[in-house]
């Protein structure tokens, strides 16, 4: 290095230079004289000393600062301009600093560094990449801020407490993982992180990625389950089913390609044309006007957004045709369908159908669910809001099993969570053979419910009837004719023609094409009660068939079935037939009578007026037979109703006229045999094998049956009445069999099966309800089938009413079972009504339970007990127990206490029999006690007297002496001394004896009438009033208005004025027997035993009274007996009218009869004696001019024979003259 050296003055000369710098060698040193500075290797100094460089001083002091670069040392702080002071030993050796350092806010002391700055932070900051390492272990017991990267090699726990937190502003760049598996929590039951964003979450077995949840292990489940009650709820699912989506959206176009939700279609007809099988059609929430019908192809699902979100209805046109036409397999749900009209010609507007192109049904049938049908009439209104009496809003749905194809395991059609509104109309229509799952759905105000009816073609437009035969003899052969017919053979009741058979469990199984009516099964008729009152009982002494008939005595007897649905005949057909003998052919005597309560009850009665049959209509006759009935003769008696009216018949022959019968005999009557219906007008002698049945049986006379009846399917009740002799049980013969024939010679006496379900409807409804309208369900015709449980009818029968009026339903509209349709249900109604069918009710608002089956079996229980906490009832099958009485066999007998019969105050105890008391009889008393009959004044006293006590007062007594009392008074009547007399004033004492008794005053000596003169007879007189007047000397008896003299003086039947009398002896005492009748006070007629002497005799008929003894009519000298202007005497008998004609006739094919070997001669007389007007064809004489008999021809005179026994000779003459003139 280059050393410039200057000497001292030069220095100092330079040095004083006023303002001039100095520059040594390049600025090797620069002094800066202007400013004070010093510049070593640097021009310009900046500071007092500037130096470009190192400078080394062994020591260097600064009495105020020192700055080295950026770098000023001043006092005892180290400062730098650019903010940063770095401390770098060399060799890598530590900086070393004792007790502490403290840079800025930051205090290093010992073994701390810290923020000496109030809530000051302490950062640690490497620069670029590098990092801040601890090493060991890192205890942070404040905040620690890290803006790089923190790497522990150690563990690192954050926080001691749950008080201490976290913050975390970076990113995390690793994974997390827990030490061990399953082991630790992230957050806790009461501290869960808020949101968790992942691309994925592994959670147990499933696996959360993007917008998938999935199973991690393959072919696993996914189950997504609420706990307890609830419910999974997910917006806007879609199931991915192996197929297309396709999207319908309210601002779609059919142009696009319906894929997405941004490319939908607008319609859902479109959509239909692209869907194939497997698509879902999607329908987003609108109103969507679409042309129907709608046919949905097989497979396809038609799915909305909601009931109120997604509504469809059809254009104006199409207004009245069907909505959704369905296949195989299609769904359609989550949608509203409203707006529709029905077309009662073409029987169109229904919401849901079969598509009538064909359905092929396999295992998944046509299924719609969470679906609302809302249609109203055309005219609304705020009383009639949804337009009931328009009747024109469309239908819910028909399923119609003829559109299904052969191939189709069946038809059917579900619906679940479907409500229909169809104002007026029929909501559904059941058909051939389909069947209907019903569940959680709703039909309201409609005019039907449901309605199931039988079909005319059958499933599959092709429909079969099965009929399974038992009791088969002979041949049936496919192809034959099958003929079901009535008892007699008569009638025919089914036919069809085999189109298959087999053999199923032991029965013949045949199959006919089509439907076939009339077969039956063998009914199971329900025995009927025949209670019989009075003596009436069953005698083997006399009967028509079998061992026994019914006698009836004319006095009470007679035997009466219960009033019941079947022989509520209504309008339609019916036969009553009996065999019957009469004892006695007097009076009126009533067989059979159907009324009910009064005489004018519409119903049909049998009697006999005298020995004359009749039949009768609400107590008026209609037929009047014109036979006469015997005694001691059985007779068939039958009174048939056809459609060509009611006719009466005896013995096989039709009586009377036929009665043209439009009468409507009611729903329920009961049967009286051998009286009226008020037991009265009885029949005398014998009743054997009466029948009832519900077809006409004859409508033709017929020949009189001569075997006991056979019941078949019309037998509504047949008695053969054969009991043992003196029996009061009757048992009615149930037994049905029928009459069932092949062409080729088969038969078969009973049916156990006929099958019409191809035909007819099912349906299995469960948690469903009809509410509102007309009807409920409907079941009609055989093969329909409708099972209704936990059913509700509310309000049926209001129609349109909204008001909720309990009094406007009409409980009887809920089922109808039409043509032996069937309706097996439970059901609530809006009352709260719980029934069983027909057979059972609970209400529950009373609590009553009612048992209407016509019987209950409860043959598998020991007993029932009936109580209510403090009163208990017992029935058990040997007894019936209640409170402290026990009924058991024939005996009512107390536990404890008394037994007391106590009737209310308006009835009476009635003992119908003997009464036999076997203990004591003490005491019968009223009910204060205060009146009595006794029999001892205590048990055991054996006082031998009966007391009556009237308020404590003994009135009467009963001992060995007689009837003891001072005045007996029995009603109005009163028994005092010697006297009987009414015990009121102006009331009647009346005498007379029951039923045919009478009263017979016992006694040889006489008694007393009334008597009296004209003026003091009764001022209100009564008809059979009798007394002795005394002004006119005569017994007088009152009737029809008129004292009519019945003798006396007279001694004889007398008129009012006593002037036409009849007498028995010319004078009281005369005792010559002869009866004189005197008329105006002349003798008229006299009669003794050998004559009657009377000037005229006007009579109806003559006759002998003995058999085989002549009438004779013997005139008086010349006289002749003498018949209108026929004249007989001696031997002749005479026309006495000019130009009468004698005439003797016969009736159809008779004739008159001249008996005799003599001959008869008939009138005599030539040409001129011919009569001339009086003339009729057949007029046979002998004209003595051509000696021989002649006949007037009509318009001639014609010869019949001479007196030779050929032609007259005259006859020869102009036969002759014939011939010539013919022959020459």
């Amino acid at each position: 290095m280059a050393v410039g050296r200057i000497s001292g003055p030069l220095l100092k000369a330079n040095l004083i230079r006023n303002g001039v710098d100095l520059a040594f060698e390049t600025d090797l040193l620069y002094l800066d004289v202007n400013n004070d500075r010093i510049g070593i290797k640097k021009s310009n100094p900046s500071y007092e000393l500037d130096i470009n460089g190192t400078a080394q001083a062994t020591n260097l002091i600064a009495t105020n600062s020192a700055t080295t670069g950026n770098l000023t040392f001043q006092g005892n702080t180290i400062s730098s301009t650019l903010g940063t002071i770095e401390l770098t030993p060399s060799g890598g050796d530590p900086v070393i600093y004792h007790s502490r350092i403290q840079v800025d806010s930051i205090e290093m002391n010992d073994n701390t560094i810290k923020t000496i700055d109030s809530n000051a932070s302490l950062e640690l900051n490497p620069q670029g990449t590098g990092t801040i390492e601890l090493i060991g272990n890192t205890n942070v017991t404040g905040n620690l801020y890290a803006t790089g990267n923190i790497t522990a090699g150690g563990n690192i726990q954050l926080g001691d407490t749950n008080t201490d937190t976290v913050e975390f502003n970076a990113d995390i760049v690793s994974d997390i993982i827990p030490d061990v598996d399953n082991a630790f929590t992230l957050g806790t039951e009461g501290k869960r992180w808020r949101t968790l964003n992942s691309r994925q979450a592994n959670i147990g077995d499933i696996q959360v990625t993007h917008n998938t949840i999935e199973t991690i292990n393959s072919n696993e489940d996914l189950t997504i389950r609420a706990n307890g009650t609830g419910k999974v709820r997910i917006t806007n699912l879609q199931l991915n089913d192996p197929g297309n989506t396709l999207y319908v959206a309210a601002n779609g176009s059919d142009s696009e390609e319906g894929n997405s939700i941004d490319s939908a279609f607008a319609t859902v007809s479109h959509a239909l044309s692209q869907a194939s099988s497997g698509t879902i059609i999607k329908v987003l929430a609108g109103t969507y006007t679409e042309t129907f019908p709608l046919t949905v192809p097989a497979g396809v699902t038609v799915s909305g957004e909601g009931l109120r979100a997604t509504i469809i209805k059809p254009s104006v046109a199409t207004q009245d045709l069907d909505g959704f036409r369905l296949n195989n397999a299609t769904t359609i749900q989550d949608l509203t369908i409203k707006d529709m009209k029905y077309n009662v010609n073409n029987d169109t507007g229904y919401a849901f159908s079969f598509d009538p192109n064909g359905v092929t049904t396999t295992l998944q049938s046509p299924y719609i669910k969470n679906v609302t049908v809302l249609n109203k009439g055309t005219v609304t209104s705020a009383s009639d809001p949804y337009g009931f009496d328009s009747a024109d809003a469309g239908r819910g749905a028909k399923i119609d099993g003829q559109y299904v194809t052969a191939s189709s395991i069946e038809a059917a059609m579900l619906f679940n969570e479907v409500t229909i509104f169809s104002p007026n109309q029929t909501a559904m229509v059941l058909t051939n053979g389909v069947r209907v799952e019903w569940l959680n759905s709703f039909i309201y105000f409609a005019d039907k419910g449901v309605s199931a009816i039988t079909g005319t073609q059958g499933r599959g437009g092709d429909g079969k009837t099965l009929v399974d035969l038992t009791n088969t003899s002979g041949t049936f052969n496919v192809a034959d004719t099958v003929t079901l017919t009535s008892e007699d053979g008569s009638t025919v009741l089914g036919q069809g023609t085999i189109e298959a058979k087999e053999t199923v469990a032991g029965n013949l199984r045949l199959t006919f094409d089509g439907k076939v009516t009339g077969f039956v099964t063998n009914p199971s008729r329900t025995e009927k009660t025949t209670n019989l009152t009075g003596n009436t009982k069953q005698v083997t002494s006399q009967y028509k068939f079998g061992t026994a008939s019914l006698q009836v005595d004319g006095t009470g007897d007679t035997a009466v079935i219960p009033s019941t649905s079947d022989f509520g005949f209504g309008t339609r057909n019916f036969t009553i037939e009996g065999f019957f003998r009469f004892d006695t052919v007097s009076g009126t005597q009533y067989l059979v009578d159907l009324r009910s309560a009064s005489a004018s009850d519409t119903a049909v009665s049998i009697y006999a007026d005298g020995t004359t049959l009749k039949a009768q209509v609400a107590g008026s006759d209609i037929i009047t037979s014109a036979s006469t009935l015997l005694t001691n003769t059985w007779y068939h008696i039958a009174l048939v109703r056809s459609d060509d009216g009611t006719e009466l018949f005896l013995n096989g022959i039709q009586q009377g006229a036929t009665y043209s019968d439009s009468n409507d005999y009611g729903t329920a009557k009961p049967v009286t045999l051998g009286g009226d219906y008020n037991n009265a007008n009885h029949f005398t002698g014998y009743i054997d094998e009466v029948r009832i049945s519900s077809l006409p049986r004859y409508l033709a006379n017929f020949t009189t049956p001569s075997a006991e009846f056979t019941g078949d399917q019309s037998t509504l009740y047949l008695s053969h009445f054969n009991g043992a002799n003196n029996s009061t049980t009757i048992n009615e013969d149930t037994t049905v069999t029928l009459n069932v024939t092949s062409s080729s010679g088969g038969t078969a006496t009973g049916i156990n099966n006929v099958d019409l379900k191809q035909f007819g409807a099912e349906m299995r409804s469960i948690s469903s309800a009809n509410v509102y309208g007309n009807q409920g369900v409907v079941a009609d015709g055989e093969g329909v089938v409708l099972r209704m449980v936990n059913h509700n009818f509310g309000y049926i029968g209001v129609g349109k009413r909204l008001d909720n009026d309990v009094t406007a339903v009409i409980q009887g509209n809920e089922v109808t079972e039409l043509n032996n349709g069937k309706v097996y249900y439970s059901s609530v109604d809006q009352g709260g009504d719980f029934r069983v069918g027909d057979a059972f009710t609970v209400d529950q608002q009373t609590g009553n339970v009612t048992f209407t089956a016509s019987s209950f079996d409860i043959s598998s229980l020991s007993g029932i007990t009936f109580s209510d906490g403090g009163n208990t009832t017992i029935v058990e099958p040997s007894r019936l127990e209640t409170g402290n009485i026990r009924i058991s066999g024939n005996q009512i007998i107390t536990t404890s206490g008394d037994l007391t019969i106590n009737p209310d105050a308006s009835s009476s105890v009635i003992i119908d029999g003997n009464l036999d008391v076997t203990g004591g009889l003490r005491e019968i008393r009223d009910q204060d006690g205060d009146t009595t009959i006794t029999t001892e004044s205590a048990y055991g006293a054996d006082e031998d007297t009966i007391n009556f006590k009237v308020a404590n007062n003994i009135l009467a007594f009963i001992d060995s002496t007689g009837f003891n009392t001072t005045s007996f008074i029995s009603d109005e009547v009163k028994l005092i001394n010697n006297g009987v007399q009414t015990f009121r004033n102006d009331n009647n004492l009346e005498l007379f004896a029951h039923g045919t008794g009478h009263v017979d005053l016992n006694d040889t000596n006489a008694f007393r009438i009334p008597r009296g003169t004209t003026a003091q007879r009764p001022g209100t007189a009564l008809d059979g009033m009798m007394r002795y007047n005394t002004t006119s000397n005569v017994f007088e008896l009152y009737s029809g208005g008129f004292w009519n003299a019945v003798g006396g003086s007279v001694s004889g039947v007398v008129d009012q004025d006593l002037d036409t009398y009849i007498t028995a002896e010319n004078t009281p005492g005369a005792d010559d027997d002869t009866f004189r009748f005197y008329n105006a006070g002349a003798l008229t007629v006299d009669i003794n035993s050998t004559r009657l002497n009377a000037g005229k005799i006007h009579a109806t008929e003559i006759g002998t009274e003995g058999a085989n003894i002549d009438l004779v009519l013997a005139p008086n000298g010349v006289g002749k007996v003498k018949i209108d202007d026929t004249t007989i005497r001696s031997n002749e008998i005479k026309q006495t009218a000019t130009d009468g004609v004698l005439n003797m006739s016969a009736t159809g094919e008779g004739y008159v009869d001249f008996t005799g070997t003599v001959g008869f001669k008939v009138p005599v007389g030539d040409v001129n004696n011919r009569p001339i007007s009086n003339l009729a064809q057949g007029l046979l004489r002998y004209n003595t001019d051509d000696n021989a008999l002649e006949i007037w021809s009509g318009s001639a005179w014609t010869g019949v024979v001479g007196s030779s026994g050929g032609v007259t000779i005259n006859q020869a003459e102009e036969l002759s003259i014939i011939n010539a003139l013919l022959f020459g």
